[in-house]
């Protein structure tokens, strides 16, 4: 996935991913921008690249969807500023 911004907009742009249902199946990379997943197989790797100044920080969210009938309502995410 790529999420490219392009142009001379003044302000800024952030970024927010909800990787997993559960906080321990994230690890956060803040040195090198992004997050990974931490599952035996197959992983999700998020990383950004920018030429100007940025900010990693962790925030609590909020995500709504039905496993086997249970609702999940909150979930760590990153925000890159």
């Amino acid at each position: 996935m790529v999420d490219e911004g392009i142009g001379s907009a003044a302000g800024s742009a952030n970024l927010s991913f909800n990787l997993c249902r559960y906080e321990s199946e994230v690890e956060y990379d803040a040195n090198e921008m992004g997050a990974h997943t931490t599952f035996t197989d197959n992983n999700i790797v998020v990383r950004t690249f920018t030429n100007e100044t940025a900010t990693f920080n962790e925030m609590e969210g909020r995500v709504a969807y039905v496993v086997k009938m249970m609702y999940l309502t909150s979930a760590k995410l990153i925000k890159l500023k």
